[in-house]
């Protein structure tokens, strides 16, 4: 599945060949392409199936967590970077089905919590959602 050289963009999101092949696929065949593409595309497909899709995909944030602590390295710099909030709510959702899933344990890696915090604390829109997800991992 080669992009389009140039995107397309619809409602604020740009999308190209990928996300357009990827969304026509039955869930069981998306979560297979999905865990055959790289990091990189795995994200993008994540944050567009669930920001731009309606109804939103969820099941991308599981199964991009089922990648395990391998991807934390980047789920944090995408967090340091990111400054929306619908972003930030799904880099968090995703590394807290790590930890449910048991590939992780999030409160044990003090940096991880106080930047999971500090973002919170960046929040507005979906502040009070992230804050008590993130106040479930300390119990």
């Amino acid at each position: 599945m080669e992009d389009f050289p140039v995107p397309i963009k619809t409602k604020g999101a740009e999308y190209s060949k990928l996300e357009r092949c990827f969304f026509n696929l039955s869930t069981e065949k998306s979560i297979e392409v999905f865990h055959e593409k790289s990091v990189d595309d795995q994200y993008r497909l994540l944050i567009f199936g669930s920001q731009f899709r309606h109804p939103p995909s969820l099941y991308l944030t599981r199964e991009f967590a089922k990648n395990g602590p391998s991807v934390l390295p980047f789920l944090k710099i995408k967090l340091m970077e990111v400054k929306d909030d619908e972003t930030i709510r799904d880099i968090v959702v995703t590394i807290i089905f790590m930890n449910d899933l048991g590939l992780y344990d999030v409160k044990s890696d003090a940096d991880l919590m106080t930047l999971l915090s500090k973002k919170a604390d960046s929040m507005s829109g979906w502040k009070d959602f992230v804050q008590d997800q993130i106040n479930e991992l300390k119990k």
